[in-house]
């Protein structure tokens, strides 16, 4: 059997099925104001020390300032920030206009209500194709109670069942 191209669509429907959780990477730029992106591409990688990884595309606006400044947020979602992660995934400069946010440790802005936030300082940075992977070491979190916001088939999802099937 001949070996196919895989097509970007043919790629996105394979991965449509991968239910992934729903972040929001935020920084401040250099004038104080909140800057953010939503992402689905997050992931642990090492709890000593505590260590993670976000790809961020090169087209997104934020993208620069989390480069520059080193120091950004993980928000996780719940599952009725739905509206948040649609919101901050455009380019839309006054994105942050009806999202509740503070200043965290290190001067990051936080997600109102988020299950959880990582504050992150970047110790590594690779490009693979039109992302960056960065690399980051955890110096802050905090934890919320409630219900996870996920994403799969292309949507937006609430997490009902929180039972354990093992």
């Amino acid at each position: 059997m001949a070996a196919m191209e895989l097509t970007a669509d043919a790629f996105r429907a394979v991965m449509s099925r991968f239910v992934t959780g729903v972040c929001v990477v935020t920084v401040c730029d250099e004038d104080g104001r909140p800057r953010g992106l939503t992402v689905n591409a997050f992931t642990s990688v090492s709890l000593q020390p505590p260590t993670v990884l976000v790809s961020l595309a090169h087209a997104s606006e934020t993208h620069p300032v989390v480069v520059r400044r080193g120091m950004f947020a993980v928000n996780i979602l719940a599952a009725d920030q739905h509206d948040h992660a649609r919101k901050l995934a455009t380019k839309d400069p006054d994105k942050f206009h009806h999202v509740g946010w503070s200043q965290g440790p290190h001067g990051v802005p936080l997600l109102h209500d988020a299950l959880a936030h990582l504050v992150c300082r970047t110790q590594q940075r690779v490009t693979v194709a039109d992302h960056d992977l960065l690399i980051a070491t955890v110096v802050d979190a905090s934890v919320n109670p409630g219900s996870p916001l996920i994403f799969y088939d292309r949507r937006f999802w609430a997490l009902q069942d929180l039972s354990n099937i093992s």
